[in-house]
């Protein structure tokens, strides 16, 4: 996301105006890993669950991020790439979000 470039703490208002969200495979994140990698709650954002379905249809439920305990740590990358080449991405978070 173009937002976080300048490593500053990512706003609310931020976010929302990103443009390319991309949808990673499922993980967990227990409080360890919270507190290690200083990860902060920024706001709790209700998804639809009718759009978030319609825009990602191969989500995974998280059964097996679960039983194998794939971390978040595990799967933190960085795409480059234009977000509209990825089939797996939205233009904007408001998409998904409930009314």
């Amino acid at each position: 996301m173009r937002c976080l470039e300048d490593n500053r703490k990512p706003t609310l208002d931020m976010l929302q105006g990103a443009v390319g969200w991309r949808l990673a495979p499922t993980v967990t994140c227990n409080k360890i890993h919270f507190r290690r990698m200083k990860i902060d709650i920024l706001a709790n954002i209700k998804l639809d669950q009718k759009k978030l379905q319609k825009q990602f249809p191969t989500i995974s439920n998280g059964i097996y991020a679960a039983v194998n305990d794939i971390t978040i740590g595990n799967e933190l990358k960085i795409y480059a790439g234009p977000w509209w080449k990825d089939p797996a991405q939205i233009e904007f978070l408001k998409e998904i979000v409930a009314s």
